[in-house]
């Protein structure tokens, strides 16, 4: 599939935005309400998902009439496993092998680590166990919906003959999210938390993203209004972000307050797409645009090919930034030790995980492409 900077820069600007709420509340730096940032980052990359698959998906019918939902999933597979059990492995034994180089019981931190990560191996981490690894509940979310969407779609499609169906689905899913969302706080005592990291709970982001590509798709001329103010489009969308974290506006913000919780995620929601919407629309390559713009985005648009790698690997890589390179910024850089730790921890995030993108990632897709080819393109 061709790749669209924009959506590549989007993607790099999620995992910037998680790679910052996690140092900060590593380092408890005092950010103030833009520590939520990377809730937003997570709903932004679900919105940017759900666009992206839908893609593949509906290109296939259009070529070939159905899914090969086998092969779909095979390509999904060699995509997302292997960096993500490479992970883990690398996550269970570093631990083991350190407590043996101390002399310590490496084989009971061998144990404890790989039972916490059975709910991780089987995607049902955000809903099992106590996941060692915060960030991992979102790609059980995303691997979920991964399965669900291309049986949803053969099914309803070899039903309606068409994708005429996608829009009330996204009614549907919009709904049903809201007032499950609702329930678990109202009435069965769910802690703020759950709603945010079950899959049931956060499907309507990811159709969101479907319906945005079934729109492109189908209503384009009658997108015009974005068309014509991609500016405007992502600035209302950003500032939507700021109105729910915003202090001045904090009651309407309380995860524990059932309506609020709900309206609250319906606005990142709206806000991640006005945000697709606009960047879809807008050219970075207008021969209009600064040179001083176009480079950096050009740059960020590259680093966003890796942002699967880099999000699976931050929090490893802020640990290991805290343990080797904390000590030589509080010596030297201790004035201004907030913003270096943000920018080191960003720096080796996105270094390490385009480095370790390029040695696991790239020899499997080469071979899931010569063996497995896309059927979408």
């Amino acid at each position: 599939m061709r790749r669209v900077p924009n959506l590549d820069i989007l993607r790099i600007i999620a995992a910037v935005m998680v790679i910052i709420t996690h140092t900060v509340l590593r380092h408890q730096i005092q950010l103030g309400t833009l520590v939520n940032m990377g809730g937003y980052g997570v709903t932004l990359f679900f919105v940017l998902s759900g666009y992206l698959i839908s893609n593949l998906l509906f290109n296939e019918i259009d070529k070939y009439n159905t899914i090969n939902i086998k092969n779909f999933l095979i390509r999904r597979g060699l995509k997302l496993y292997p960096p993500y059990y490479v992970f883990l492995a690398f996550s269970i034994l570093y631990p083991a092998l350190k407590a043996y180089q101390k002399n310590s019981d490496w084989l009971t931190t061998l144990k404890h680590r790989f039972d916490l990560a059975i709910p991780n191996f089987l995607f049902l981490n955000n809903y099992l166990g106590n996941n060692a690894w915060k960030h991992t509940w979102s790609l059980a979310v995303e691997e979920h919906f991964y399965i669900l969407l291309p049986f949803l779609i053969v099914y309803l499609y070899h039903k309606n003959k068409s994708l005429r169906f996608i829009p009330n689905l996204f009614i549907i899913f919009t709904i049903f999210c809201a007032i499950i969302r609702y329930c678990h706080v109202e009435f069965w005592q769910s802690n703020a938390s759950y709603t945010y990291i079950t899959s049931h709970c956060r499907f309507d982001a990811l159709f969101t993203g479907v319906f945005i590509q079934y729109c492109f798709r189908h209503y384009y001329e009658k997108l015009t209004i974005f068309r014509k103010h991609p500016i405007i489009t992502i600035t209302i969308g950003i500032v939507l972000y700021f109105i729910v974290i915003s202090g001045s506006l904090k009651h309407i913000t309380f995860d524990h307050i059932p309506l609020t919780n709900t309206i609250k995620y319906l606005t990142l929601t709206t806000s991640c797409s006005l945000v697709l919407i606009g960047s879809l629309f807008f050219k970075i390559n207008n021969q209009h645009i600064s040179s001083i713009i176009r480079i950096p985005t050009n740059l960020l648009a590259k680093a966003g090919i890796y942002s699967y790698s880099i999000y699976l690997w931050h929090v490893e890589i802020i640990c290991h930034t805290d343990t080797y390179l904390s000590p030589y910024i509080t010596k030297y850089l201790n004035s201004y030790y907030n913003i270096t730790i943000i920018l080191t921890s960003i720096i080796t995030c996105v270094t390490a995980g385009i480095l370790l993108s390029l040695i696991i990632e790239t020899p499997i897709l080469f071979l899931r492409d010569k063996f497995w080819p896309s059927r979408s393109n």
